[in-house]
């Protein structure tokens, strides 16, 4: 089981909606890990309409991320319009490998047409993966 840090938000809870851009992250001097980074994706509010889609995690050598952009992974997400209507939920969970010489990582996420909800992602460093 993994335990995630609510304090290391890639996006922090926002509002549901088609284009989702979270918090442009500093992963320090050294870029990134060499563990995979393991996210976490929820949403926390059920959405009135439509649905959230896929996410995608991107690393950037640069903080606007202008150039050197890598799209680590995109990840399509759990759950039709009736089950993201019903409840809050999980999303996804994945383990991303991150560019070793990224610094700053970013998730976005993705819907066709969604209204309502709250979705958030958090991230965390190291978490075994049992084989």
């Amino acid at each position: 089981m993994a335990y995630i840090d609510a304090e290391n938000y890639l996006i922090t809870p926002k509002t549901a909606a088609t284009g989702i851009s979270g918090d442009i992250v500093d992963l320090g001097n050294r870029g990134g890990f060499t563990q995979p980074l393991y996210v976490d994706v929820k949403l926390t509010e059920p959405v009135s309409s439509g649905k959230m889609d896929k996410v995608k995690l991107e690393s950037s050598p640069t903080s606007g991320f202008t150039s050197g952009n890598v799209t680590e992974c995109e990840v399509a997400l759990y759950g039709g319009t009736a089950e993201q209507q019903a409840r809050p939920m999980t999303l996804a969970q994945f383990h991303a490998p991150i560019h070793p010489k990224n610094r700053y990582i970013r998730l976005t996420a993705e819907a066709a047409a969604v209204s309502g909800g709250k979705i958030q992602a958090t991230m965390q460093q190291g978490i075994a993966v049992p084989y």
